[in-house]
């Protein structure tokens, strides 16, 4: 079985129709759904600040009068959500290790990336996860040198 992350900014351009890349997260959401044999994560920290970014989006439509003042943002934001774990299949996963912030930093460093993205490694490495489904151009270094495969 194959153990794929989900990279958080592929979900986040799939909740947003205006993200550049939402036609991407949408195709490569498709070709999850196709893959056999598989298993698919989320980092449950990218998550929450999906939902951070997906509810301050909607705060704007109602404050544009977009929305009505009474639609239930969060409701929605974490039905949207459940929809998409149950289509994947997935499951989230956090962090267990007491060391992982100091892990994460020393990724940060070597590999010279974005907390964030430090952080997805140090969850591959914790869960023994080889693969990325990313669109994140910050990750081709890895794929290059074989640290991590691409989706």
């Amino acid at each position: 079985m194959k153990k794929i992350l989900l990279d958080e900014q592929v979900v986040a351009a799939f909740f947003n129709k205006k993200n550049a890349n939402f036609t991407s997260a949408c195709e490569l959401i498709e070709e999850l759904v196709k893959f056999p044999d598989k298993k698919i994560y989320l980092n449950l920290l990218g998550i929450l600040q999906i939902f951070e970014q997906t509810q301050f989006n909607y705060q704007k439509a109602v404050t544009k009068g977009l929305l009505d003042k009474n639609f239930n943002i969060e409701s929605e934001i974490i039905t949207k959500i459940t929809k998409l774990l149950d289509i994947l299949n997935a499951e989230t996963i956090a962090p267990h290790a007491f060391d992982v912030l100091k892990r994460t930093e020393y990724i940060q460093k070597t590999q010279q990336l974005p907390f964030n993205k430090a952080l997805n490694l140090e969850l591959m490495q914790e869960y023994q996860i080889e693969i990325l489904a990313t669109m994140d151009q910050d990750y081709n270094k890895l794929f290059a040198e074989n640290i991590i495969r691409k989706f």
